[in-house]
């Protein structure tokens, strides 16, 4: 019984952030986060070689790992051959961040506009319909998936409190045995 209501609870804090929100912002969203990470993955090799050929950041960086090194003998035979390696990686992580977030922001603002977009009066119907229905789908995905790690929790300890009460109850029993997640990842 408390597991159905906590279900019941997901689902419609799900839809209500889905309507408050609206299918224009979440989906836009959604792309804007994938976006973000193709720019990301695209412009972080030219961009991290520009730093290192125009810098010294990887000198310096490399010139620290260097000096932490030589309080262990073994790590200060090694230390040379890995920390310009070391150093570079440090370097593409960063530049890999800052470009995520540099083309986050950026897509923020398309996001913006086209919710002022999204507020016209037959469209915003549709937005808040929309992001119903885009909240229900989460909200449902959301429970399969964390079902689907309680399944597997389960089959370690089949007397897990939690498995115990999701046998109990209706809906969570329901869903539980019918898991899509779980079909989709077999």
């Amino acid at each position: 019984m408390v597991v159905d209501i906590i279900i019941i609870a997901i689902l419609v804090l799900s839809i209500f952030l889905g309507y408050k929100k609206g299918l224009v912002e979440l989906g836009i969203g959604l792309c804007a986060g994938i976006i973000a990470i193709v720019v990301a993955l695209t412009l972080y090799r030219p961009i991290t070689n520009l730093v290192i050929n125009t810098t010294s950041i990887d000198e310096n960086i490399e010139q620290h790992i260097l000096e932490k090194s030589k309080s262990n003998e073994i790590a200060e035979q090694i230390a040379p051959e890995i920390a310009q390696e070391l150093s570079y990686n440090i370097i593409r992580a960063v530049v890999m961040i800052v470009l995520y977030l540099v083309a986050k922001i950026a897509l923020r603002f398309v996001t913006a506009l086209a919710n002022l977009i999204a507020k016209l009066p037959i469209l915003n119907q549709f937005n808040k319909v929309g992001g119903i229905v885009y909240g229900a789908i989460r909200g449902i995905l959301v429970i399969y998936v964390v079902l689907l790690i309680v399944s597997f929790v389960g089959q370690i300890n089949p007397q897990n409190k939690l498995h115990t009460e999701i046998q109990k109850s209706f809906i969570a029993k329901e869903m539980y045995s019918k898991n899509i997640v779980e079909l989709l990842v077999k």
